[in-house]
């Protein structure tokens, strides 16, 4: 892992994480990862909302001038697959960018556009890629609010691939198709991979805060009781109940995503599903997975294969923390 380390920034709309690694002699450790709260009139659109937002991690992490790695969630990308054929690597750029114009619903001078090289088919002569792109005004909206919080903004990533480097990271076979579900408080986002490789990537609404809301109107509760109500570990069966009803509609949106993807996957088993976010918390979601889909269930703890050095992580908020950590593991 050449190249500086940089610091994982995830802003959710409950919390922010940041996380810190160092390494040596091949072996990573955590030096730091914090949750904040995230201020709930938080608008992430607002310049002057973020920038005093950034400014106040900075000063109270000590993040000022550090390299920042920041992700976008993937329903403010166009992210896909190309297929080119066989070109001089002097000309791969140029035939990756006339290729993804014919995809992206804008003029390429209004976006910011980056690639991954995926696999070279000698046999058939063309070379797979990956491509995300952005719209331009919200990657220089990105550069200014953090610049000037004092930050140095160091690389832009998508949510759903970070998620991905830390379950790589983590992960003791890397030969397996998997499902990954990040479940959080405004939706979920997805990923089928197959070893190494993304094969389907998307987001659906499905999201905690809707199995909150439910809860709370049919208890006729607060939002807040109904949020404890949900993570805590002892529950009646008419709050199950009420969960699963709610769960229902996560399998019907993951069967859909199964059945339209059926040809990438098409006699291959799902080895697991892997359960990122904060619903790696609530042990009926991946309960119910395991049993109507009659696959394993795994959940993603991003410090499953790091030392630990940071004294004051709370190893509670471990599964909040995918996003910060793939961030983490780029280099600048």
């Amino acid at each position: 892992m050449a190249g500086k380390n940089l610091v994982g920034l995830d802003i959710g709309s409950k919390f922010t994480k940041i996380v810190q690694l160092k390494e040596k002699s091949g072996v990573k450790f955590l030096i730091n990862a914090q949750l904040i709260s995230t201020p709930q009139d938080l608008n992430m659109e607002d310049s002057v909302a973020m920038k005093d937002f950034l400014s106040l991690l900075a000063t109270s992490n000590n993040l000022k001038n550090k390299p920042i790695a920041y992700a976008l969630n993937i329903s403010e990308c166009i992210a896909r697959y190309l297929t080119i054929p066989m070109v001089d690597e002097s000309e791969i750029e140029q035939a990756i960018m006339w290729e993804a114009e014919q995809y992206i619903p804008f003029k390429l001078d209004k976006v910011n556009v980056n690639y991954q090289i995926l696999n070279i088919d000698q046999k058939n002569k063309n070379i797979k890629v990956l491509i995300v792109a952005a719209k331009k005004e919200k990657i220089e909206f990105l550069k200014e609010v953090f610049s000037k919080a004092k930050l140095k903004l160091e690389c832009v990533d998508v949510d759903i691939f970070s998620t991905i480097n830390t379950y790589l990271e983590n992960a003791p076979e890397k030969n397996k198709l998997v499902f990954i579900l990040n479940i959080g408080a405004k939706s979920t986002k997805l990923a089928l991979l197959d070893s190494t490789e993304p094969i389907y990537f998307s987001y659906i609404d499905f999201s905690l805060d809707s199995i909150v809301l439910d809860i709370a109107s049919k208890l006729s509760i607060s939002e807040s009781e109904s949020l404890n109500m949900l993570l805590s570990k002892n529950k009646d069966p008419h709050l199950i109940s009420i969960i699963e009803s709610n769960l229902i509609n996560l399998q019907n949106e993951l069967s859909n995503v199964l059945n339209f993807n059926f040809s990438l996957i098409a006699d291959r088993h799902i080895g697991n599903f892997v359960l990122a976010g904060g619903a790696c918390s609530i042990d009926e979601i991946a309960t119910y997975l395991a049993t109507v889909f009659n696959i394993g269930v795994i959940k993603l703890n991003p410090f499953e294969t790091l030392t630990i050095q940071d004294p004051n992580f709370n190893i509670d908020n471990k599964y909040l923390f995918d996003v910060a950590l793939g961030l983490a593991l780029r280099k600048a």
